[in-house]
């Protein structure tokens, strides 16, 4: 069957370790799949399958820290993701995920020179 193309065993055992790990866990598990696809994807730069998993696994981990209102922490995730993805499916969506890091950040700072007056 032609069209996405996934590394199925990553997928699957990454669906099983979200399932019995806690949240903290699960961020430093996406960290080191993160890590291993960068390698792959440096070695092999035109692997569609390395580009979709690379791309996969920071937007998953860019979202963890996302919804702990982490954004520091979630925007080089994204980042990341962003200078692979050309046409990527999820390229709109990492996109707007940029933009909001980059509104909290203008607004944390707005925040902070309000409180420092």
């Amino acid at each position: 069957m032609e069209g996405r193309k996934t590394d199925t065993t990553t997928t699957a055992s990454i669906s099983r370790l979200f399932n019995s790990v806690s949240p903290e866990q699960k961020v430093l598990a996406l960290i080191a799949e993160v890590d291993v696809y960068k390698k792959r994807l440096q070695r092999d730069p035109s692997n569609e399958l390395f580009k979709n998993q690379f791309i996969k696994l920071n937007f998953e981990c860019g979202n963890l820290f996302l919804a702990n209102q982490q954004y520091v922490e979630a925007k080089p995730y994204f980042e990341a993701a962003d200078k692979v993805a050309d046409r990527h499916h999820l390229k709109s969506c990492i996109s707007a995920k940029l933009l909001i890091i980059k509104e909290e950040f203008i607004f944390a700072s707005i925040v902070k020179a309000k409180n420092g007056m």
